[in-house]
């Protein structure tokens, strides 16, 4: 019988005989043939989060296998070479994403096995308008009432929080 594809059990250097037989011939002799297998790296992605739009996040990734690694994620926007037992990799996604891992290889040119994943929820920063108010003296309490809007995804808010100086008002 013959063995086309590596025993994952069997990392380090493996034996093999290889003889040739030949219909009506004698069989030739035993060649040894040693083979160095690599262990199968890995890689496991994780760090969800949630972030306003326009901001970043890092996703982390920890690697088994040899240094250098190349990694790519499932939406191809971040490709590096890096090196260590873990990583990580700031993405700023536009709208909610689940990051995967598309593809990892290490330093020996060996496939990882693929794990987890980073769902990153993008939310829309709220926008505020504010109609100056009158001017007022010193000591003079400031009243705000239907000067400040608070909008978010182009609606406004009517039960909306906004803050001066710390202050919370509703």
């Amino acid at each position: 019988s013959s063995k086309t594809q590596a025993d994952k059990n069997a990392v380090g250097t493996t034996s093999y005989w290889v003889t040739n037989t030949k219909t009506g011939e004698c069989e030739s002799e035993r060649t040894k043939l040693d083979i160095l297998v690599y262990p199968q790296p890995t890689a496991r992605i994780s760090g969800s989060a949630t972030i306003c739009k326009g901001e970043s996040t890092d996703l982390s990734i920890a690697l088994t296998g040899k240094d250098t690694y190349y990694i790519v994620l499932s939406n191809g926007d971040a490709v590096r070479q890096v090196s260590g037992p873990s990583t990580t990799m700031s993405v700023s996604p536009t709208a909610t994403t689940t990051y995967t891992l598309d593809e990892v290889r290490d330093g020996n040119g060996c496939y990882a096995t693929l794990s987890g994943n980073a769902k990153v929820v993008v939310n829309d920063k709220a926008e505020i308008s504010i109609s100056a108010p009158e001017p007022i003296c010193a000591g003079d309490p400031l009243d705000l009432t239907n000067k400040v809007t608070i909008v978010t995804n182009g609606s406004t808010v009517t039960n909306g929080n906004w803050y001066l100086d710390d202050a919370i008002y509703t």
